[in-house]
């Protein structure tokens, strides 16, 4: 998002300006008969022959017009140079600058076998160099087949519900508690143990940066395998759905 959008404004006015005026200088082109014409005319009046030349033949004859218009057509190619170097500094600077939430940096269960719904505990950070501003979260967890091929559905709500954050700033770390939305059941835990199953949580952080830009970070966590056999660990990262835009 440029800052100063009048210098852009300025650098396109400049050269829309500079090609009209090559264009209407170059646009008259008398014809060969017409050029004869202005000739014999010159040669009656004695007048000079430069007004029966086309813009090209009196550019390329006059060593300081030729110099005229390429000065002029480098001065385009700069300011053209110039903007747009403007413009990627500008992005490399948003890109620097920005807020950046990615997915938990930890998750961690607990009571997965000792309650029908064991709790989470995820932390997020902000890593970014500004604040994240109107954090919203919302999650989704429940045991389900292992490997997973489809995302689990978003919880019942409007768009931007969930636990509601507020701002985060920079390189900051918040947390986030929730219980299983289902309730675990014996058979199940012995297959999130077997392999079979596994106990998934799947997300979406939104935030607004401070450039004004919406933000969202999906992420996607599971307990499963032997180390399901302790009430407490450490959920792994799932291979699928953890983007950050």
């Amino acid at each position: 998002m440029l800052k100063r959008p009048e210098i852009a404004l300025g650098f396109l006015t400049a050269t829309v300006f500079w090609i009209a005026v090559l264009g209407w200088a170059t646009s008259y082109s008398p014809s060969q008969q017409e050029k004869n014409t202005c000739y014999q005319a010159a040669e009656k009046t004695g007048h000079g022959y430069e007004e029966c030349k086309t813009f090209w033949e009196r550019t390329t004859s006059d060593p300081i017009a030729t110099f005229t218009l390429v000065l002029a057509i480098s001065t385009i190619g700069l300011w053209v140079a110039t903007l747009g170097l403007y413009i990627a500094g500008e992005r490399h600077s948003e890109r620097q600058l920005r807020a950046y939430i990615t997915g938990p940096t930890s998750a961690r269960i607990s009571d997965f076998q000792t309650s029908q719904y064991p709790a989470v505990i995820l932390t997020f950070k902000n890593s970014g160099q500004t604040p994240a501003q109107d954090v919203c979260v919302w999650t989704s967890s429940a045991v389900a087949v292992y490997p997973m091929e489809n995302p689990p559905a978003r919880p019942d709500g409007a768009a931007g519900e969930g636990s509601s954050v507020g701002t985060i700033g920079p390189h900051a770390e918040f947390h986030n508690q929730i219980q299983a939305d289902i309730a675990v059941t014996a058979a199940e835990r012995a297959e999130v143990i077997a392999g079979g199953a596994a106990f998934f949580v799947y997300g979406e952080i939104s935030y607004r940066d401070s450039f004004g830009k919406s933000r969202t970070t999906t992420f996607c966590h599971f307990y499963a395998g032997p180390t399901a056999r302790t009430s407490n660990g450490l959920l792994a990262t799932y291979h699928k759905w953890n983007r950050a835009t």
